[in-house]
């Protein structure tokens, strides 16, 4: 991503106060889709993290003792609930996942239509 800045004078037609709008908005915006694009990593590591431990539930047999963290604890837990709440939770994250994917191309597009329009206004 790129960054626009605002000339220092003022362009022919072209209000200094309109420009300052606009290039706040676009601050904005970038730092939006910086939060955004953040949270979308996070939430993806932490899909790939309980894929990982799906696959070792998947392979434990029913007797084998498991263990849920809580906080700084670990409680023993069955089996099968343990798998149905990390399902759960899997569930939500690419929910998350896709929520976050098209905030972050609205905002991408926004950004891209704010900085044609910076363009325009630096060149009349």
């Amino acid at each position: 991503m790129s960054r626009v800045s605002a000339p220092a004078s003022s362009s022919a037609g072209v209000s200094t106060n309109e420009l300052a709008t606009l290039t706040r908005k676009y601050e904005e915006t970038h730092g939006q889709l910086r939060r955004v694009s953040a949270r979308l990593a996070a939430v993806s590591n932490e899909k790939v993290r309980i894929t990982a431990t799906q696959g070792e539930l998947n392979s434990c047999t029913a007797s084998t003792p498991t263990f849920k963290s809580v906080g700084k604890m670990f409680l023993r837990t069955e089996l099968a609930p343990l798998k149905h709440e990390l399902s759960t939770v899997t569930l939500g994250l690419e929910s998350e996942m896709q929520s976050l994917t098209k905030q972050q191309q609205y905002l991408q597009q926004s950004l891209s239509t704010m900085q044609r329009e910076l363009l325009q206004m630096a060149q009349h």
